[in-house]
């Protein structure tokens, strides 16, 4: 479990306000309250007077549009491979519609290009950021045309830096394990602190976070290129290789597994 506080909720929630000009008059929720980027969808609205829809089941895309139109969404969150199904299911524009966020997965260049196509007049923004960091460390704005779609900049009271392979500062534009430190990282791993030492760090007197991503800075823009450890991220789900072998080893017969993604899928 991650121990985000109320603290960090609130920190996370004011950086938002900040960040973003259009504060959500009604927000879809497509996610469970039981998965970490729900926070945004249930106390952005909430502290700026905006309200609630409930998409039902985010598995269905028809649905799903027919809530956004007839709920008269104006912001939704959801993954990218998501907000994708739903632009080629429903390719005519959404009146209402005046902010979609992508987040939980990398947000590919030919989604921004279609959302230029479908969506005129809608902001696109990408958001990165672990449960660690309380669920958003930086955002951007992509347009279309980009070969790799940046996760862009840090947010509001977020410091972010590229540790070298001997933990110290990578120059610029050599790639090296993603830091975030600011008032959305949280305390630590709840009853286990073996791994809270390894993942939160003290430098220079601050709190960090090792998110063990992957990533380089261009000058103010973070590029996310991959992970250090073989952790993969299905629909913003975090998942062990090795925690799958080793249930599938626990089956009657099996001799030896490995799990590997392959593209979009996993075996």
């Amino acid at each position: 479990g991650v121990e985000v506080s109320h603290r960090n909720l609130a920190a996370s929630n004011e950086a938002r306000e900040s960040w973003y000009k259009d504060p959500p008059g009604r927000f879809l929720l497509t996610s469970s309250i039981g998965f970490d980027s729900s926070i945004v969808g249930l106390f952005w609205p909430l502290v700026t007077g905006g309200a609630i829809v409930l998409a039902g089941d985010a598995r269905d895309v028809d649905a799903v549009i027919a809530s956004i139109r007839e709920q008269r969404v104006t912001h939704l969150l959801m993954v990218p491979s998501l907000y994708r199904a739903l632009l080629e299911r429903s390719p005519d524009p959404m009146p209402d519609l005046r902010v979609a966020i992508v987040a939980g997965e990398s947000c590919p260049a030919a989604l921004v290009d279609l959302h230029a196509r479908l969506r005129l007049g809608v902001e696109l923004v990408n958001e990165y950021g672990p449960t660690e960091a309380s669920v958003w460390a930086t955002a951007h704005r992509p347009v279309p045309g980009q070969v790799i779609v940046p996760i862009g900049g840090p947010i509001p009271g977020v410091t972010v830096r590229i540790a070298g392979p001997e933990g110290d500062g990578a120059p610029m534009g050599v790639a090296g394990e993603l830091l975030i430190c600011g008032p959305g990282v949280v305390g630590g791993y709840l009853d286990d602190d073996e791994a809270t030492v390894e993942r939160f760090i003290d430098v220079d007197g601050r709190r960090w976070y090792r998110t063990g991503d992957v990533a380089r800075i261009h000058g103010d823009v973070v590029h996310f290129l991959g992970r250090v450890d073989d952790q993969l991220n299905a629909g913003g789900n975090r998942l062990e290789p090795a925690e799958i072998e080793g249930e599938l080893l626990a089956v009657a017969g099996m001799v030896d597994v490995v799990v590997a993604a392959v593209g979009a899928m996993l075996i």
